[in-house]
């Protein structure tokens, strides 16, 4: 069981590292192109900052599982 749930706590890692760095590469090409709305740029850095919060969770969820 302890195995299942590292598996389990890594591939939820590898699914918010790779969410965080859609929503962090979607806000720098928005800013780049500077072609986005202040709303538009608002949106993507709260989508961002909720990225990030999922990330900071699911991280926090695997360390404990390879601590166990």
């Amino acid at each position: 069981m302890a195995n299942l749930n590292l598996y389990d706590s890594a591939r939820q890692f590898a699914e918010g590292a790779n969410d965080l760095n859609d929503a962090a590469a979607a806000l720098r090409d928005s800013l780049k192109n500077g072609q986005a709305s202040e709303e538009e740029v608002k949106r993507l850095m709260q989508r961002r900052e909720e990225k990030f919060a999922h990330f900071k969770e699911v991280e926090d969820k695997l360390w404990a599982n390879v601590k166990e």
